[in-house]
């Protein structure tokens, strides 16, 4: 069951910043097709266990876990290549075959060979590679390779990988754990000096001298003075904990702050647009400017909804103590023992018994065989009653619900679509990966 929510929270993050869609992914319960909004099948492969959008109404893989094939918007393969990943990053598509590590442009065409070991968008069509084993203890050098395909020896050296790049920087660290940051010809703008370094955003990064953590610009000025134990980055806004319980806001760019909690916080937390601070037996959630939204006692836990909603969890686990609650502090939903948000406004919520755990950290454990999936919108109102297998996202404005016997394509109010009849017991789809 944890894997059918990683499924859906996976499927969240695949379609994060998509357009409106015409063209939709199908996985679940062995099901693995592309249909279009009116759940016309566009591709289908009854082989294959997974599918998810590569690039939305582009590319699309279908496949099991390291073979995916690749297939264009009107169904046609692109190749006779099977591929281990295929991820989407600036403009190109990233992939692994063979173990090794390749990219070609979003409608499929070669960029790269697959011959690397790991690869990295650099911008303005540019990778940075690493060939070799990146796994052994040795830093291995950064190669630039240009869009006309040229290798550029960097003579800069990574004993961490390639991670993604933001704002034109990438943090990258040496042997001995210092952090620094190249740009996109590999070439070092900010030496390495920190024990960690995270992303640019909006022109800053959290970095962190080993002992207390700060803000810093692209130049590798410092912004804020590592002086906070905990610093996260929140929708608009970045939230520092010092060693005395004071939590700072600053804006998105690292000026301010914009405002000091008055009390004194024994931790923080982000929660999407807001910030969450445990005090005592309190537990408050304050938006962006420091107004207390809601205080709830101290096991209280909140996260992330849809646009702006928080899902609030409060009691014993297992009960129905889960909530949707309104960006004004109202409740939005009654209480159910699980929630999960999907898109375009809608909820699942699960319904479950428990059993006694086989882990010695957890007196209970769900009862799979038992847990069952229904539909919530946004104002709360019960959609669909708890008699599904698995509600999933299909992008922003469609879903696919998963019974013992069918896969079901619906709108966001769950009227069918289309629907396929399952014959045979697959495995969860969530575990297909993507």
């Amino acid at each position: 069951m944890t894997g059918r929510i990683a499924a859906a929270v996976l499927a969240l993050m695949l379609m994060a910043g998509a357009q409106a869609q015409s063209l939709y992914a199908v996985q679940a319960a062995g099901v693995a097709a592309v249909v279009d909004g009116d759940g016309v099948e566009i591709i289908r492969d009854e082989a294959a266990d997974s599918a998810f959008a590569v690039v939305p109404d582009a590319l699309f893989a279908l496949g099991t876990v390291g073979g995916y094939g690749l297939y264009d918007a009107a169904g046609k393969r692109v190749n006779a290549e099977r591929y281990d990943m295929l991820e989407a990053a600036e403009g190109a598509v990233l992939y692994r075959q063979n173990g090794l590590c390749g990219a070609m442009d979003d409608r499929g065409g070669a960029l790269i060979p697959p011959e690397w070991a790991q690869l990295t968008c650099a911008g303005e069509g540019a990778f940075l590679a690493l060939e070799g084993d990146i796994y052994d203890d040795l830093p291995d050098e950064m190669i630039c390779v240009t869009p006309d395909g040229a290798r550029l020896t960097t003579g800069s050296f990574t004993a961490d990988g390639l991670h993604p790049f933001r704002d034109g920087r990438m943090p990258f660290m040496l042997s001995d754990g210092q952090y620094g940051y190249v740009d996109g010809q590999g070439r070092q703008v900010i030496p390495p000096q920190w024990r960690w370094a995270g992303p640019f955003s909006d022109g800053v990064a959290i970095v962190s001298d080993g002992r207390d953590m700060g803000l810093i610009d692209a130049q590798g000025e410092v912004v804020v003075s590592p002086r906070y134990a905990w610093m996260r980055r929140g929708e608009g806004f970045i939230v520092g904990l010092d060693d005395e319980g004071r939590v700072d806001v600053y804006s998105a760019d690292g000026s301010g702050p914009r405002f000091t909690w008055s009390g004194v916080a024994d931790a923080a937390e982000v929660c999407g647009a807001y910030i969450v601070v445990w005090s005592g037996d309190k537990a408050l959630l304050l938006d962006a400017v420091g107004t207390c939204l809601r205080e709830g006692p101290a096991g209280t836990l909140y996260t992330p909804g849809l646009d702006g909603q928080v899902i609030v969890s409060e009691g014993e686990w297992g009960e129905a103590c889960q909530y949707v609650m309104n960006p004004d502090g109202s409740a939005a939903s009654a209480s159910y023992q699980y929630i999960l948000p999907l898109c375009g406004g809608r909820y699942a919520f699960m319904t479950f018994e428990r059993k006694a755990s086989e882990y010695a950290w957890s007196q209970a454990d769900w009862d799979y065989d038992n847990a069952r999936w229904g539909l919530l919108s946004e104002d709360g109102r019960a959609l669909l009653d708890a008699a599904y297998d698995e509600i999933l996202p299909a992008g922003d404005d469609r879903l696919v619900l998963a019974t013992g016997d069918a896969v079901i394509f619906t709108d966001l109010d769950g009227n069918a679509l289309k629907t396929w009849t399952v014959t045979e017991t697959a495995a969860p789809s969530s575990e297909a990966g993507a």
